[in-house]
């Protein structure tokens, strides 16, 4: 990565996140004058002061702009003090490793499992999860089949999503439902200023985000470690030996490893205009369907008299990540 990389960071959510976060490097916080500030109101200039007091404390430099414009302008974003609040952070790109692969979790203890992410053959990065939800504490009456009942860990995989709105509105909901990681294709623009708005700063702090050259490979990868992969292609139901199911009433797929831990899961969601390849659908266990409050035809398709057949993908992400986490809450 080239250290002269740089991104413009707009809007409070955003700007305090990569503060407190501190992934990226930081070089200058630009702050609205003083004299724009009247009309605005007490939380936002309340999250300026944050935002001075953070860049203070990690000695960076701090400029004032003369004009909501001008602000914009620097930050390339649209000439509207909503849209960057008055603060801009400049800064580096945001780190993201490339990933080839998932390990199956190893039991360490009753209430600890432990799985990696493949980097190289000889370069893992190792992830402790813990089998109760990871909102709760441990309870000292966990039942002894706690591994057979427990919520797996739970991917999501990206392939060839470009928009920035949908990814940040996608990685802030994977932030509501701790989803343990998220895997893109390599030219998805999930680090960029626009997503990190989107994401309203999730991006800053989710660190287990990462990248793959291969989707494909990485999936097969992964499910020949032993996890279950939940792809969104309806077109796969043409093709024969296919499992597609309603994500609210779904089959179980294989869902018990033989060393009796429950299967991790990646959820495979596609772009909004072609979604998944059929690369990619061809390495999933099943497809999962939303369906309509109109009905689903027989196809996957849906009658209904506003010609509207799908959801946003950052929605249907959210519906899809609740049904398979509804068992576990």
């Amino acid at each position: 990565m080239s250290k002269a990389a740089k991104e413009f960071l707009f809007g409070a959510s955003p700007v305090l996140a990569a503060l407190r976060a501190n992934r990226r490097r930081l070089i200058k916080l630009h702050v609205l004058h003083q004299q724009e500030q009247s009309s605005e109101s007490s939380n936002t200039n309340s999250r300026k002061s944050e935002a001075i007091r953070l860049a203070t404390a990690l000695n960076l430099k701090i400029g004032n702009s003369k004009s909501a414009v001008s602000l914009a302008n620097l930050a390339l974003a649209p000439h509207d003090s909503f849209v960057h609040n008055g603060l801009v952070l400049e800064c580096g790109l945001l780190p993201i490793q490339s990933i080839r692969g998932l390990t199956f979790p190893e039991i360490i203890s009753p209430l600890l499992l432990s799985y990696s992410a493949i980097v190289t053959d000889k370069e893992h990065i190792n992830f402790d999860f813990t089998p109760s939800s990871p909102r709760q504490p441990h309870s000292p009456e966990i039942s002894e089949n706690i591994l057979q009942t427990h919520r797996p860990p739970l991917w999501l995989a990206l392939d060839n999503l470009t928009d920035p709105q949908n990814l940040g509105a996608i990685i802030r909901t994977c932030r509501f439902f701790s989803v343990d990681g998220i895997v893109a294709t390599s030219s998805s623009p999930i680090t960029t200023a626009s997503c990190s708005k989107a994401s309203a700063g999730a991006v800053e702090s989710f660190e287990t985000l990462y990248t793959t050259r291969s989707l494909p490979a990485f999936l097969a990868e992964s499910r020949a470690n032993g996890w279950s992969v939940y792809g969104t292609d309806l077109a796969a139901q043409q093709r024969r030996g296919a499992v597609v199911m309603n994500c609210w009433d779904r089959r179980r797929v294989q869902e018990v490893h033989e060393n009796g831990v429950r299967k991790p899961v990646l959820l495979v969601m596609g772009s909004e205009g072609s979604g998944i390849g059929k690369a990619v659908s061809n390495q999933c266990d099943a497809h999962l369907v939303i369906p309509s409050g109109f009905g689903a035809n027989a196809d996957g398709g849906v009658d209904n008299d506003g010609g509207l057949d799908s959801l946003n993908v950052s929605v249907a992400t959210g519906i899809l990540i609740s049904s398979l986490q509804r068992d576990y809450l």
